[in-house]
């Protein structure tokens, strides 16, 4: 099973909560620069945080972020990875459309000879609670749900 989901409104905790309920057991990095103006998000720390949760991080920025070439072997191995395992994508958008995660990365899963189904996560935030209560879950464009 592969996700996605972009950090822009979450903390580390809520992030993690979300992992934990969806059961994924690796965290791709896809942002091509693994550092944030909210150092909780920046590669050491978060990969601290991920892996403490008992989640394996791994930053691809190099193969799969925004400001690279997307390289087609990465895609291979994400498709193969989603196949065994669940995986989650990361990047800093929250609107999955307005990120190289969904227009490109996940187009490309999507698209054949991949045809991999791909959920992108969106949480609903509410400010009055440290947990995040509902996670709205988006397709990649006409990909019909498979159950």
């Amino acid at each position: 099973m592969i996700y996605t989901i972009g950090y822009e409104k979450l903390t580390v905790q809520q992030l993690i909560q979300i992992l934990k309920e969806y059961k994924v057991d690796y965290l791709f990095d896809v942002r091509s620069n693994p550092h944030s103006k909210r150092e909780e998000f920046s590669k050491i720390n978060l990969q601290r945080a991920i892996n403490q949760a008992e989640i394996d991080y791994h930053w691809l920025g190099a193969t799969l972020g925004g400001r690279n070439p997307i390289n087609e072997d990465a895609i291979f191995k994400l498709h193969t990875q989603g196949r065994f395992t669940v995986i989650c994508l990361l990047c800093l958008e929250h609107i999955p459309q307005k990120c190289h995660r969904y227009n490109e990365i996940a187009m490309r899963l999507a698209a054949a000879p991949y045809e991999s189904q791909i959920l992108h996560l969106v949480p609903v935030i509410d400010k009055d609670l440290p947990i995040v209560s509902k996670v709205n879950k988006v397709l990649t464009g006409n990909q019909a749900e498979l159950f």
